[in-house]
């Protein structure tokens, strides 16, 4: 039906115009004596000529004809297969751990795989509406990463970032994604993949803790707390400031564990630790070295407040009752103290310096507080 439609509009001003030919000559030829042969014969090859580009424009409406179908094939191909490959995509993000996602300029969604229901608690409607930045916790990270890769054309890869779940629980999500932009080269938005990680998270953050505490006090282990003290020291002495160090010996504790045991023992050293907390304030380090030993680092802290917190930590422990096995137990504590000066500038001499102060307190009587300058 197409075709006829074609040719027709070909055809009819052919013959129109083949028709008006004719009555031009009939009239001609009843006005004059015109040569009628010679009329008919130029007639003749004008047909055959506009017969000829009759049967081109035919052959070209069938050939255009052909290949509009051929087009129309291919276009319903394509269809199908991208059809196909849109379910496929689909399939891949529904069946995957990862949530698919991509945000425009504006930092809104544009699409979201449906396992974030399972991730936030948002259906991908609701977070169409909404920009990343209403359920990120920690904006302003990812907000100078993202700059950064747009800035540099560089993925994001594996970054960790707190988001808030729609019940407001905090979910930790690692996230990965690339830049998009056009053909300008104008930066269009960014997509990825992201992976609840929330449970590694939080198991990490034990190790992590367990790898630097104390098991029984919960304080600094010797190896954190000597590597911590060192870089405050480190900082201090370049910045030409303050810094003192401690160290802690309860006394007579041997005779503790011989008279209530060992379990006893721990307890005594589980709230010596509270004690040790109090006092400080969270204004210095403090570490268990091992068995009955502590210390504290005093960064930005002159020897004078440093001796006072000492002297306020002795008073607190001598007036604390020590529950043990029913019975109440007192203890006291031997403190050696020392601080950054011309002869100690390393941690190992400020070490040295309070440890020898400490048995000069414990020669001297014990439940004393020591001062060594070298």
């Amino acid at each position: 039906m197409l075709l006829n439609n074609r040719i027709s509009t070909f055809y009819i001003p052919i013959l129109t115009l083949v028709n008006s030919k004719f009555l031009f000559a009939h009239d001609t030829l009843s006005k004059t004596n015109f040569d009628f042969k010679n009329y008919v014969l130029l007639g003749t090859i004008e047909l055959i000529i506009l017969s000829c580009l009759l049967m081109l424009s035919l052959f070209l409406l069938i050939l255009l004809n052909y290949k509009l179908r051929k087009t129309k094939d291919n276009l319903t191909i394509a269809l199908k297969n991208l059809e196909e490959s849109k379910q496929r995509f689909l399939d891949v993000t529904d069946a995957a751990e990862a949530v698919v996602w991509e945000i425009g300029r504006d930092s809104k969604f544009n699409y979201v795989s449906n396992k974030i229901e399972k991730i936030l608690g948002y259906f991908p409607e609701e977070l169409f509406e909404m920009s990343v930045y209403n359920i990120l916790k920690e904006k302003e990270n990812f907000q100078i990463e993202i700059l950064k890769s747009i800035e540099e054309k560089e993925k994001l890869y594996k970054r960790k970032y707190k988001f808030t779940h729609k019940n407001n629980n905090e979910i930790w999500l690692q996230i990965s994604g690339v830049p998009i932009y056009d053909e300008y080269n104008k930066f269009m938005g960014f997509r990825g993949v992201l992976n609840d990680i929330t449970r590694e998270y939080h198991r990490e953050c034990k190790l992590n803790i367990l790898a630097r505490s104390d098991a029984l006090t919960g304080l600094m282990n010797r190896r954190y707390f000597l590597e911590e003290s060192r870089k405050y020291l480190e900082s201090n002495i370049l910045e030409e400031k303050d810094f003192s160090y401690a160290m802690v010996d309860i006394d007579y504790f041997k005779n503790i564990n011989d008279t209530y045991g060992h379990d006893a023992g721990d307890k005594v050293l589980r709230e010596l630790a509270i004690l040790m907390k109090e006092v400080s304030k969270g204004e210095c380090l403090i570490g268990r070295l091992g068995g009955e030993e502590f210390a504290y680092a005093f960064p930005n802290t002159n020897i004078k407040n440093a001796k006072q917190l000492m002297i306020d930590l002795q008073n607190k422990i001598n007036r604390h009752a020590f529950i043990v096995n029913g019975e109440k137990i007192f203890i006291s504590v031997s403190v050696g103290i020392s601080y950054l000066n011309e002869t100690n500038k390393t941690l190992d001499e400020l070490n040295k310096a309070s440890d020898i102060a400490l048995y000069k307190g414990k020669n001297n009587g014990r439940n004393r507080i020591e001062v060594q300058k070298k």
